[in-house]
């Protein structure tokens, strides 16, 4: 801010003022009002490193996975991803490399997205123009230790069997067999499986 007012003369006037207790006005109202630009974020704009603001259905802040220590499993919320495509996109949208740019992983190459064994899952179902992974139609209800297999405390919440294991390397495999992919990432650690 001290070196946006150092060249003023600049900038376009400001759209408001947040006043020491955190509240905006369209015009100052004290001596201490700090001027701020008004910004609408849309979807559309991608991402931004802002604070966690959630709260629990009764408003209390998140301060783990559970609604508090030990609580039974339909009171945590899923921290884990679906799909690798949001932290993708967080180290393209948030990451900076060498040479000052951002894109680190598009500029290299294109990413398809498969969920052989995911570390989360669509609880309620999700529709096929929702999906960010390589599949075709809607997902299903899916469940903990069936369809997602989280990772947490160093154990796998809801163990792969061995047939899980042959399902994840069959969908894997014919991936690959496409010849559309030069590599592959796994993105899963599990070594007690």
């Amino acid at each position: 801010m001290l070196l946006e007012s150092d060249a003023s003369e600049l900038y376009a006037p400001p759209d408001g003022y947040v006043d020491p207790s955190g509240f905006f006005h369209k015009g100052r109202k004290g001596p201490n009002d700090l001027p701020v630009y008004e910004v609408t974020l849309l979807p559309a704009d991608g991402l931004y490193p802002l604070p966690y603001m959630a709260r629990q259905a009764g408003g209390e802040p998140w301060s783990n996975d559970g609604a508090y220590p030990f609580a039974p499993a339909e009171l945590y919320r899923q921290s884990y991803y679906p799909d690798a495509s949001r932290i993708f996109e967080e180290i393209d949208r948030l990451g900076i490399g060498d040479s000052g740019v951002g894109n680190l992983l598009s500029a290299k190459t294109d990413f398809d997205f498969y969920r052989p064994a995911p570390s989360g899952g669509y609880k309620k179902g999700l529709s096929e123009a929702l999906r960010t992974d390589v599949g075709e139609g809607d997902v299903s209800t899916e469940a903990l230790g069936r369809d997602f297999f989280v990772i947490a405390l160093g154990t796998c919440v809801g163990r792969l069997t061995m047939s899980d294991l042959a399902r994840l390397t069959n969908v894997v495999q014919k991936a690959m067999k496409t010849g559309k992919y030069a590599g592959a990432i796994w993105l899963l650690a599990a070594p007690s499986n």
